[in-house]
């Protein structure tokens, strides 16, 4: 089927491009953090030509730091020690990174909803899985490079 048929011809709009499918970004996210979600949505609104996004991307990157920071400090804000305690988890940072990364892939599927679907009517969805994997590696190497950059200058900090 030929998709610019289906577009209005009264508008300016491009023809869909053909994004990388959402659910490919979630276990990702959800095991190893929020930064394999914002690369991969990067990459969705690169391949849309979306500049206007960047900003939200820096905004989820300085959420990703402060959660860090709120989970680094002693003592630990309120809501993590009852999170920590209700989860069982050991390591609060990680923990609340995953359920921070599960947010921003919520907020990212909505910031792409159109596109998503023009996307799976209109084109063939390309192959995810190594812009995935590539997301994935560089995105663990930036949480624990952050994690351990945060803990430095905290140390920093503490110390004067």
């Amino acid at each position: 089927m030929r998709e610019d048929l289906l577009r209005p011809s009264l508008t300016n709009a491009p023809p869909a491009v053909g994004l990388y499918s959402i659910t490919w970004s979630l276990l990702p996210g959800f095991f190893l953090g929020p930064f394999p979600v914002i690369l991969y949505s990067a990459l969705n609104s690169y391949r849309l030509r979306r500049w206007l996004d960047v900003p939200i991307y820096l905004l989820a990157i300085a959420g990703v730091i402060g959660v860090m920071i709120a989970t680094t400090t002693n003592p630990l804000p309120e809501a993590v020690q009852w999170f920590a305690q209700a989860t069982g988890a050991r390591q609060p940072m990680y923990t609340m990174l995953r359920v921070y990364a599960v947010l921003l892939w919520g907020g990212f599927y909505l910031l792409h909803r159109q596109q998503h679907r023009s996307s799976n009517m209109l084109t063939d969805l390309p192959s995810a899985w190594i812009p995935c994997l590539v997301c994935t590696v560089l995105g663990v190497g930036m949480t624990y490079g952050t994690a351990h950059a945060t803990d430095f200058v905290l140390a920093l900090m503490v110390s004067k």
